[in-house]
């Protein structure tokens, strides 16, 4: 009988330590790969000779960074764009420099999986950006690159692309492409819902003529089609 109860004693020992050990191995790695914010990387960097403000840089691989310390110590955040590309890696940290949310731009647009952290590092959170819209990022950019012959991955041919879910007045998701024309006064502006692709609205504006939103002029056309 003692037999036994020793052997069931070691026995639950050697679980316990065993799972003791893969916790202390799964918060060395976690300890391991936590990302933080470290401003003393940028020492070295060149300064972005094209944006004279404080805070940008060109990364040693050649990309444009932007760091910008919050106000009222809410934390950091570090922008990342690849060279010659609309995109861009961004990067939040919390006070105490722990990373706190991390995702990808194309231009102004959020896409892919988005994820956010606890302040001890925790991962809280996953957003899919790209779940609302049928009509994907890949899509916009074949869309433009075959009817239009536009390459929006290009930077040199957009002013700049957004989307949002539309809730007041069409109750659907929408994206915004703002391109450039051959005169350098001159913007083309397309309006597309996001789950078919299809153009809602098509707008020529000249520098300085911004005032009324792309989707209100759209709005206002469908009123003036009624009349």
């Amino acid at each position: 009988m003692k037999n036994i109860i020793l052997i069931t004693f070691l026995f639950c020992m050697s679980i316990s330590c065993r799972s003791q050990t893969r916790k202390n191995d799964i918060a060395t790695q976690k300890k391991d790969t936590m990302e933080y914010f470290d401003m003393s990387k940028y020492k070295d960097w060149k300064t972005d000779p094209e944006i004279s403000s404080p805070g940008n840089y060109i990364s040693p691989d050649g990309d444009k960074v932007q760091v910008v310390t919050q106000s009222g110590g809410k934390g950091f955040v570090e922008k990342t764009k690849r060279t010659g590309t609309p995109y861009s890696i961004v990067k939040t940290f919390h006070p105490n420099k722990r990373l706190k949310i991390k995702g990808q731009d194309f231009y102004s647009v959020h896409y892919g999986k988005w994820k956010f952290y606890d302040k001890s590092g925790d991962l809280i959170e996953e957003k899919d950006e790209d779940k609302p819209y049928k009509f994907s990022v890949k899509d916009l950019i074949n869309k433009f690159k075959n009817e239009y012959k536009v390459d929006l991955e290009n930077p040199s041919n957009v002013i700049n692309i957004s989307r949002y879910e539309e809730k007041e007045h069409l109750s659907r998701p929408l994206y915004e492409v703002v391109l450039k024309t051959d005169k350098f006064y001159e913007f083309k502006e397309y309006l597309l819902e996001g789950n078919s692709g299809k153009i809602l609205f098509e707008d020529v504006i000249t520098e300085g003529e911004y005032g009324k939103p792309l989707l209100n002029r759209y709005l206002d056309s469908i009123k003036n089609n009624k009349q």
